[in-house]
C-alpha cells in the first residue's frame, strides 16, 4: 500500500499542469515560492486540504548545468549582439503569428547577429511555414537556423532571446542569466489546472519582469526595444533575483534537498502493514471521507503542535485587548477573564503533539508548512463582524454624519481585515489558517458583537460568555474545515439577514413619524400673552415619584418636604409617555405623538410646537445642558433657539459621534453615560447658575437637564447593589437641585419653576426592555411600568391658586398648562395637551397605561398610582 505520493516538478516553466494533475500527491518538491503559490491558490480554488509543498530549486535545471559546456567558439565572424529567436510551435507561437515581420525587422538591422531556434515540433506540425521562412531569410553570415537536438549551444552563443510562452525560455534565463523579450500569446487554458484559478499561472506573470512583453504594435519598433533591453543591466538584475526566487531557489542544490526531504519523510511513515493507504492530501469524498480525514488529523502530531501556536496567537490577542480596551468595560472582562483560562489550556496542545510523536511517530517528527495563499474570495469573511458595526451604524443614524459613518466602518473594517486576512497568511507557514482564521474571525464577532450580546442575553457573566463564544468558533472551524464556500456564503447571508433587519427596523419607525406641524401653533397666533413670568424647566434624569421609591425601600421624605416648604407643589401620580431622555422630552415640548430617532431630536432642535409658543408669547428660549446629546446631528433653528450650551457646532467642545460609537462597541455597551463632549460637570454648573442667577428684561424660558440620578447601566443585568448605587447618586441630584434652587428663589422669586424628571430608573427585573423571553405578560406589574415611566413633577406658580387650576396627570401636559397661565385662557390647556397613554410599549413588554391605568400585565385594570393627587403647604 501507497503510503505517501511525492511529486517532484521537472521543468524550469512552472508547476501548472494538466487538470487535477497535482490533486492526489501528499506531497510536491517545487522550484521555489512561484510554484507553491500556484499550488495553493489551486487548492483554495477547489476547497482541498493543504498538501505539503517543500521548495528544493529546479533539480531539472541542476542537470542542465552539470551538462554546460566551457564557452565554444562564436558562430558568427562579425563580432555582434546575437539575438536568439526561439518559440513555441502552434498556431499561438510566434513564428506563425509574426515570424517573417520578427525576421525582417531583425535582418533589415545589421547591428545583430541572429539565431533561429524554432521548436523540434514545428518542422512537423507547420513544415509549410517553416520552409517559406528558411526560403525568404536563409543562412548568411548574420544569421544561422539551428535544428541541434540541444538548445544549451545556441542560448550559449545569445545576448537576448525573443520568445512567446515557450518554457525555453526559462533554461535561458537560469542558466545564462539573460533577458528576454516574449511576444504576448494567447494561453489555452483548455484541459489544464489554470481554468480553475482565477489568475494567469506564475511563469506567464513574471514575463514582464524579466524582461518585456511585447504585441504586435511593437514590432517596427523591434530592434530598438532590444538595444534598449541590452542596456538596462540594473533592472535586469532585479527582476532576475525575483524569479530566480519563484522557480530556481537553491541552484546546484535541489538533489541534496530533495533527497533530505524525502528521507525526513520516510521516517516519519508509520512501518505497520496497518499503515493508513489513502493519500491524506487527496479530497475527502463525501462526508464519510471527511469525518474519515478529520478523525485522521487528530493523530497527526502536527495538528497539536498549530494548534498550540494558534492559542498562543489568541493569548497574544487577548493581551493585547487588555491593554487597549476600556477597563471595566465588558469586552475589557472578556478578555481579561479569559487570559488565565488560556494559559490554562496552553500546555495541553503541546503535551498531546509530543505524546503522539512518542506513542505513534515513535520520536520522528517532520513539521513542514508553507505560506498558503491569499484568495480573493477570503473577503467574503470580513462581512461576518461587520454585520453588527453596519447595524449599529444604521441604528445611529440620527447622530453619525455621512463622515462619521465611514469613519466608524473604516475603524472596525481595518481591524477585521488585520484578524481575518493579514494575520492568518502571514503565520500561515507556522499554523494553518484553518486555526487563525477561527480565531480571528470568532474573536472579532464576539467582540464587536458584544453590545448585541448584552442586549439580547442579558449577559456579562463568564458562565455565558465562554460557552457563547466558544460555540461561535466551533461554528466557524467546523464550517471552514468541511467547505470554505459554505462560511463565504454564511457570512454573505448572516451580514444580509442583518443588514435588512436594521433597515427595516428603521423603516418601520419611519412609518410611525407623524409631522409636527399640527396647527397647536396657530391656536394662540395673534394673541397676547398676559403674564410673562420667565420659565424654568429644570429635568433631573430618572427621578421618581415618592411612592415608587418608597417601593424601592428609599426615604426621601427630607426632598419632598423640602420642595413644598418653598412653595411647590407635588404632582404625586405623574408619569410620561415616553419611557427614554429623547422620546420623553420630545414630547414634552410638542405635546403632540410624534416619531422618534432622527426626527426626535429635529423636533427638539427646530420644530417643537412649545419653543415656538414660547417665541409667539415675546419670550427668548434657551437650553443648557451636559452635552449636545439632544440634538445631536441636527442643525439649530435660531429663530427656535436664542441659546444652547455647550455650542453643538463647536467641534472642540463635542466629541464626534464616530469617537462615541467606536469607544462604545470597543466597550461592550452603548451606556446612558457616555460623554458626548469635554464640557466638565463644574461647566454646565457653572453656566447653569449663571443664567440661573441674572435676570433680564425680557421673559426668558430655560431648559437644562441634570444627568442625575440617572438610570441604570441598560445592559439586562443589574448588580446586587444597583439599587444602593442609585441612590447615593440621589443624593448628589438632591444636593444639586438645593442649590439650584436657592439660586433661583434669590434672584428670580416670581419665576414659574418645573422641577422635573423625564422618565424612571430602571431599577427592576432586568433594569431594561421588558419584550424578553424571560418575561410574560403576567410578570410585569405596575411598579414596572412606574419604574420605566413614573416622572418627579413639581411645580412652584407665581401666583397662589393655580397649584389644582389644570388637571395635570403627565409630564407632557406641563406646558399646555403653562401656556394656559401664560395666556389666561384655562381652555388652552384641554387644546393644547396629548393623549395621556403611553408610548413604546415594548419597553413594558406590552403594559400600558392609560388616563392612569395600567393595560396589561399582572396588574390590568388598577391604577398605575395608588397615591395620585396634588400636595401643597397651606400655609403658603
Amino acid at each position: 500500500d501507497v503510503q505517501h505520493y511525492c511529486h517532484i516538478t521537472h521543468s524550469a516553466a512552472g508547476a501548472e499542469y494538466k487538470t487535477y494533475g497535482m490533486d492526489y500527491y501528499d506531497s510536491v518538491l517545487v522550484g521555489g515560492t512561484g510554484d507553491l503559490e500556484w499550488i495553493r491558490a489551486l487548492e483554495e480554488a477547489r476547497g482541498d486540504d493543504a498538501k505539503i509543498v517543500e521548495e528544493i530549486g529546479c533539480t531539472y535545471l541542476d542537470v542542465m548545468r552539470a551538462s554546460l559546456k566551457s564557452e565554444e567558439e562564436p558562430w558568427f565572424e562579425e563580432e555582434k549582439p546575437v539575438v536568439l529567436v526561439s518559440p513555441t510551435w502552434g498556431i499561438h507561437g510566434l513564428l506563425s503569428r509574426y515570424g517573417k515581420d520578427v525576421l525582417q525587422a531583425l535582418t533589415d538591422d545589421d547591428r545583430y547577429n541572429i539565431i533561429v531556434r524554432p521548436h523540434p515540433q514545428s518542422f512537423i506540425a507547420e513544415g509549410k511555414l517553416m520552409e517559406e521562412l528558411q526560403t525568404t531569410f536563409p543562412d548568411s553570415s548574420n544569421l544561422r537556423w539551428d535544428r541541434r537536438n540541444s538548445g544549451l549551444e545556441a542560448m550559449g552563443q545569445a545576448d537576448v532571446m525573443v520568445s512567446d510562452f515557450s518554457g525555453i525560455i526559462f533554461d535561458f534565463l537560469f542558466l545564462f542569466k539573460k533577458p528576454i523579450l516574449t511576444f504576448k500569446g494567447i494561453f489555452d487554458k483548455r484541459g489544464r489546472d489554470a481554468m480553475d484559478v482565477d489568475r494567469e499561472p506564475w511563469n506567464l506573470e513574471i514575463l514582464d519582469r524579466i524582461g518585456r512583453t511585447l504585441g504586435e504594435e511593437d514590432l517596427p519598433h523591434l530592434s530598438a526595444i532590444i538595444s534598449a533591453t541590452l542596456q538596462d543591466p540594473v533592472s535586469f538584475e532585479a527582476s532576475f533575483q525575483e524569479a530566480q526566487m519563484g522557480m530556481d531557489r537553491y541552484p546546484g542544490e535541489s538533489g541534496r534537498r530533495g533527497a533530505d526531504f524525502i528521507e525526513r519523510t520516510l521516517n516519519t511513515l508509520p512501518r505497520t502493514k496497518e499503515a493508513i493507504s489513502k493519500p491524506v492530501s487527496s479530497e475527502p469524498q463525501g462526508w464519510t471521507g471527511k469525518i474519515r480525514a478529520a478523525v485522521s488529523t487528530l493523530f497527526d502530531p502536527s495538528f497539536y503542535l498549530e494548534a498550540f501556536f494558534a492559542l498562543v496567537l489568541f493569548y497574544g490577542y487577548l493581551l493585547i485587548g487588555k491593554r487597549i480596551l476600556v477597563v471595566d468595560g465588558f469586552n475589557y472582562k472578556f478578555v481579561t477573564q479569559g487570559l488565565p483560562w488560556v494559559a490554562k489550556v496552553l500546555p495541553l496542545p503541546l503535551i498531546g503533539s509530543l505524546a503522539l510523536i512518542w506513542i505513534r511517530e515513535r520520536g520522528a517528527c517532520s513539521f513542514v508548512r508553507t505560506r498558503e495563499p491569499f484568495s480573493l474570495k477570503e473577503l467574503w469573511l470580513l462581512l461576518f463582524p461587520m454585520a453588527p458595526i453596519t447595524q449599529y451604524v444604521i441604528a445611529n443614524q440620527d447622530i453619525l454624519l455621512f463622515g462619521d459613518s465611514l469613519a466608524v466602518l473604516g475603524f472596525f473594517l481595518t481591524l477585521s481585515f488585520g484578524m481575518v486576512i493579514l494575520v492568518p497568511y502571514f503565520l500561515s507557514p507556522l499554523m494553518r489558517k484553518h486555526f487563525t482564521v477561527t480565531i480571528g474571525l470568532a474573536l472579532a464577532f464576539h467582540l464587536f458583537n458584544m453590545a448585541n450580546f448584552i442586549g439580547i442575553f442579558g449577559m456579562g457573566r463568564k458562565r455565558i460568555q465562554v460557552p457563547l463564544f466558544l460555540a461561535i468558533a466551533l461554528m466557524i472551524f467546523v464550517l471552514y474545515g468541511i467547505n470554505k464556500k459554505g462560511l463565504y456564503v454564511f457570512s454573505v447571508l448572516f451580514f444580509v439577514v442583518t443588514l435588512g433587519s436594521a433597515v427595516y427596523s428603521t423603516l418601520g419607525i419611519g412609518e410611525e413619524r407623524v409631522t409636527t406641524q399640527s396647527g397647536k401653533v396657530a391656536v394662540v397666533a395673534g394673541r397676547s400673552a398676559q403674564k410673562t413670568p420667565d420659565v424654568y424647566l429644570l429635568i433631573y434624569d430618572s427621578y421618581p415619584n415618592e411612592e415608587t421609591l418608597e417601593f424601592y425601600g428609599i426615604d426621601n421624605r427630607q426632598m419632598y418636604e423640602s420642595l413644598l416648604e418653598k412653595g411647590f407643589a407635588i404632582y404625586d401620580g405623574t408619569y410620561s409617555v415616553g419611557p427614554i431622555s429623547l422620546e420623553s422630552m420630545s414630547h414634552v415640548f410638542d405635546f403632540e405623538k410624534a416619531g422618534w430617532s432622527t426626527n426626535l431630536r429635529k423636533i427638539l432642535a427646530q420644530d417643537a410646537n412649545g419653543l415656538k409658543i414660547f417665541k409667539e408669547a415675546g419670550y427668548t428660549n434657551h437650553s443648557i445642558m451636559p452635552n449636545d446629546y439632544m440634538v445631536r446631528g441636527v442643525q439649530i433653528d435660531p429663530s427656535v433657539h436664542d441659546s444652547y450650551f455647550p455650542n453643538p457646532e463647536d467641534g472642540d467642545v463635542n466629541i464626534k459621534s464616530s469617537r462615541i460609537l467606536i469607544s462604545a462597541i470597543s466597550e461592550g455597551v452603548f451606556r446612558f453615560d457616555a460623554a458626548f463632549g469635554h464640557t466638565s460637570g463644574e461647566e454646565f454648573i457653572r453656566e447653569k447658575r449663571q443664567f440661573l442667577g441674572k435676570r433680564s428684561e425680557q421673559p426668558r424660558f430655560l431648559y437644562t437637564h441634570v444627568d442625575r440620578p440617572g438610570h441604570t447601566t441598560d445592559i439586562g443585568v443589574l448588580a446586587d447593589n444597583e439599587t444602593e448605587l442609585w441612590e447615593e447618586r440621589l443624593r448628589i441630584a438632591n444636593g444639586e437641585l438645593e442649590d439650584d434652587l436657592a439660586v433661583v428663589l434669590e434672584h428670580n422669586p416670581d419665576a414659574l419653576i418645573i422641577v422635573a424628571a423625564d422618565h424612571g430608573p430602571y431599577l427592576t427585573k432586568n433594569g431594561k426592555d421588558l419584550n424578553v423571553p424571560a418575561y410574560s405578560l403576567g410578570d410585569i406589574t405596575r411598579y414596572d411600568v412606574q419604574d420605566r415611566y413614573g416622572t418627579l413633577l413639581a411645580i412652584r406658580w407665581p401666583e397662589k391658586g393655580y397649584e389644582t387650576r389644570y388637571d395635570i396627570r403627565i409630564l407632557q401636559d406641563v406646558l399646555p398648562a403653562v401656556f394656559a397661565y401664560i395666556y389666561g385662557d384655562d381652555a388652552l390647556f384641554d387644546r393644547l395637551r396629548m393623549e395621556r397613554k403611553t408610548l413604546y410599549p415594548y419597553v413594558t413588554g406590552g403594559v400600558v397605561v392609560e388616563d392612569g391605568i395600567v393595560v396589561g400585565g399582572a396588574d390590568d385594570g388598577k391604577p398605575l398610582f395608588d397615591r395620585v393627587g396634588i400636595r401643597v403647604l397651606k400655609d403658603r
